[in-house]
């Protein structure tokens, strides 16, 4: 479940007309969690690795792969970011 789907069951959980505590509490434990899976980012927000995905020209893309240490400073130039992509464990 998406955490967006969430917020949307929460805002209609809290409607006046209807009050449910249980649901409303065990919503908010999981919006609480940090997320598990790699997302789409306009810079990155984490270390480790980050597909960045950038458009050059009209219709080429460039992807690649960035190690990203410190995210005080990331390279974010006209582009989107995925991850934190987890490391490969095998």
């Amino acid at each position: 479940m998406t955490r967006e789907l969430l917020k949307q069951a929460l805002d209609l959980i809290l409607d006046p007309e209807g009050y449910y505590p249980d649901v409303v509490k065990n919503i908010r434990a999981e919006l609480a969690k940090p997320e598990q899976a790699p997302a789409w980012h306009d810079a990155p927000n984490a270390p480790g690795v980050w597909l960045f995905a950038g458009r050059l020209m009209e219709k080429m893309y460039e992807w690649r792969a960035v190690r990203i240490q410190d995210v005080r400073n990331p390279d974010t130039t006209h582009g989107r970011w995925f991850g934190p992509i987890p490391e490969d464990k095998t």
